[in-house]
């Protein structure tokens, strides 16, 4: 039994249950009910009245409270805090996951450390998501109740990095020789991922819920290219670029499963399935308004699609190898 592919396994799919609850977490409007960061003591859920009446009091110093939620009350302050807890625990437990197995494997030699370094990347991306995490909830508790919705972005993608980073190590592969269109398809889907993340940050989804076109035109009439900045602040022109960057990654995709029909047609159908599954439940997010189930189905199709990516760049890494060798 290799339990070192166990270990990733298990972290690999701890990071999809992490990115599944921030899902949960964001679309339910919880991420801002928990105003502090212990990241030791803030292991236990409040387990008394007063612990909740204070918790809640340090809520309603915050701007979400004040702004928004000002007729809230204990009970239903108690719902968003623990689906805030349950993330950070979450969390918790997938560094615990991904780290204490590193530390024993290099320790007794079952992953020498001078040829397998490249693993500190995990600690260091779970660390780096952490911070990142945290900085983003500080963006909401100062003037304004929500985060920012850059912080957010680079919060999942620093998620969806170690996640990567633990399927590249499972399927062992090398990038020493490799498939450009397939690199190419997978910083594609990491853009577009980094751009949903605008759009939930914006809430970009409420506004022009028509496919194909956004309202009574391909391009909205509130897209205009005169400032580049305003852009990825306003919800339409991100909503817009959303979209654009989801042609593009489905003729990137499709391009690379073609590529590899004839020598991993099982492959290839994978990535056909999965970025058709994408796209339907893109479009089906948008028609129905962001319903919470819908909307987590497709966040984790795009990780679905990515892994299905991968193992298609690592299985033309060996066809070229072969090729060339």
């Amino acid at each position: 039994m290799n339990y070192i592919r166990i270990w990733l396994y298990c972290s690999a799919f701890m990071c999809l249950l992490m990115i599944f609850i921030g899902g949960v977490t964001r679309l339910s409007d919880a991420g801002l009910s928990i105003v502090e960061w212990r990241p030791i003591t803030g292991i236990l859920p409040p387990l008394s009245t007063d612990a909740w009446v204070d918790e809640f009091t340090k809520y309603q110093s915050s701007p979400e409270y004040r702004i928004v939620n000002h007729s809230m009350t204990l009970d239903e302050f108690k719902k968003i805090f623990l689906i805030e807890f349950i993330h950070r625990i979450a969390a918790r437990i997938t560094g615990i996951v991904a780290c204490l197995p590193l530390l024993y494997f290099y320790i007794s030699g079952s992953l020498p450390f001078r040829s397998n370094k490249s693993y500190l990347f995990m600690p260091i991306l779970l660390l780096s998501q952490g911070v990142m995490g945290w900085y983003m909830v500080k963006s909401g508790l100062k003037f304004e109740p929500h985060v920012s919705h850059f912080r957010l972005s680079c919060h999942l993608i620093l998620a969806v990095a170690l996640y990567s980073f633990i399927i590249w190590k499972l399927l062992d592969a090398s990038v020493h020789k490799f498939s450009t269109l397939g690199i190419i398809t997978s910083i594609t889907i990491y853009i577009q991922i980094f751009l949903g993340g605008l759009v939930a940050g914006l809430n970009a989804g409420l506004v022009y819920n028509t496919f194909p076109l956004m309202g009574d035109a391909f391009i909205p009439r509130e897209f205009v290219l005169s400032n580049a900045i305003d852009i990825w602040y306003d919800p339409v022109s991100v909503q817009f670029l959303h979209r654009i960057m989801a042609y593009i990654v489905t003729i990137c995709v499709l391009s690379f499963a073609c590529s590899l029909r004839r020598s991993n047609p099982r492959i290839a159908s994978f990535i056909v399935f999965s970025v058709i599954i994408q796209i339907a439940t893109g479009i089906g997010t948008l028609i129905f308004v962001v319903p919470m189930s819908l909307a987590l189905v497709h966040q984790i199709c795009a990780m679905m699609l990515l892994t299905s990516v991968l193992i298609g760049v690592k299985h033309s890494n060996k066809h070229l190898t072969n090729a060339l060798s």
